[in-house]
């Protein structure tokens, strides 16, 4: 991952950016914001692990992921 590795002085916008394209950045981010947070886990539901601080809107926010994942899910099922 080139944000991690090659990069020495991470603005908060180029987190904010980095973690919006692909939320697993987030594990490199040192100063996570709720925004950080939230931005990663509205890009993947699963990048709630990498939160440090998981607050109580950043895992109601995973839990409204995974509710409407399966809506869409089971909308476009073969078998719905």
């Amino acid at each position: 991952m080139l944000f991690r590795s090659h990069v020495k002085e991470k603005t908060y916008e180029m987190c904010l950016f980095a973690v919006q394209q692909n939320g697993r950045a987030l594990q490199f981010v040192k100063n996570q914001t709720e925004e950080l947070c939230l931005a990663a886990v509205r890009e993947d539901e699963w990048n709630l692990q990498y939160v440090k601080d998981q607050t109580e809107e950043i895992c109601i926010e995973r839990s409204e992921e995974r509710r409407v994942g399966k809506e869409c899910r089971s909308r476009w099922s073969p078998y719905h």
